[in-house]
């Protein structure tokens, strides 16, 4: 699943009339350079989660042929957040763990290896996370000697905005 529903505020007048994922970064969209590396790492079912000026990413990635993908919207009106957009579409992303980005990324993270990532039975979420860039130094989790994620640490860490969750995840009562 890619998050593309966000207004994106924080971008002033480049989103006024542009959706986030739309903008470009060395000639390319946000939201392309994803589907490219998500076909390259041989995955084909994508559910990308849209709300702001939702009819322009829609006409740009159509039914996601142009990557070998199969691309599934789910819509948003009004926009539920992160969580809240993710469990409005967990009848379109199956029973199985699934990944999710976000669509306003730039990250050179090989996403093959999220296909090597198997959820233990009692796990309902892996986050990949990096080290704190300069407009997060407090950082966002730290890692316990078992690599569960704490909110307290020596060293934290930020989320990156890639992930894998457990759909049993978003039906934790007060979650959504």
């Amino acid at each position: 699943m890619i998050l593309a529903a966000g207004r994106g505020n924080r971008m002033g007048g480049l989103t006024q009339n542009l959706p986030k994922p739309l903008l470009k970064i060395k000639g390319k969209t946000l939201l392309e350079y994803h589907l490219e590396k998500l076909a390259n790492a041989g995955f084909q079912k994508i559910v990308i989660n849209i709300s702001y000026l939702a009819e322009m990413i829609k006409e740009f990635v159509g039914d996601g042929s142009k990557w070998n993908l199969d691309v599934t919207f789910s819509e948003e009106n009004p926009v539920l957040e992160t969580a809240g957009g993710i469990k409005k579409a967990l009848s379109l992303l199956g029973t199985d763990a699934f990944i999710v980005i976000n669509a306003d990324i730039y990250t050179n993270y090989q996403f093959e290896k999220l296909k090597n990532i198997k959820l233990d039975k009692n796990v309902n979420g892996y986050l990949v996370l990096v080290k704190n860039p300069q407009h997060n130094l407090a950082g966002d989790f730290g890692l316990l000697e078992n690599n569960f994620l704490t909110l307290n640490g020596i060293s934290l860490y930020t989320f990156s905005g890639i992930a894998i969750y457990n759909p049993i995840l978003f039906d934790i009562v007060g979650l959504c």
